[in-house]
């Protein structure tokens, strides 16, 4: 798997954290995972039926196409998920108004101010 497996396993689990944080990231790769083995089973049957019924691959690589494409514009226009402040003991830093899930800067910081 080389260079694929290794830039896949890593962008995999950066996109996760990005989008739904940190907490249940096992919970949430073991799902995406087991959903990419599904679809990784089926996708030979769904080749074969529609070269079955056409005489070619072409309508099966033309669907897959646009569902990609479908996916990659719906990832590209959806927003990143913000920390909203927490009405706890710990609260983001005043200064920024949301900070992106998982990234290096999401610092929670103890609220001197109840004491």
């Amino acid at each position: 798997y080389g260079i694929w497996g290794g830039i896949n396993s890593t962008a995999s689990a950066v996109v996760y954290a990005q989008i739904f944080g940190r907490k249940h990231i096992g919970a949430i790769s073991g799902l995406a995972l087991g959903a990419m083995r599904v679809s990784g089973a089926i996708g030979p049957l769904f080749f074969g039926v529609a070269r079955d019924l056409s005489g070619s691959y072409d309508p099966a690589l033309k669907i897959l196409m646009l569902s990609t494409l479908l996916a990659g514009l719906t990832l590209a226009v959806a927003p990143l998920p913000r920390l909203q402040e927490v009405q706890s003991a710990r609260t983001l830093d005043a200064e920024s108004p949301g900070t992106v899930i998982g990234s290096p800067d999401c610092v929670c910081k103890a609220d001197d101010s109840k004491s």
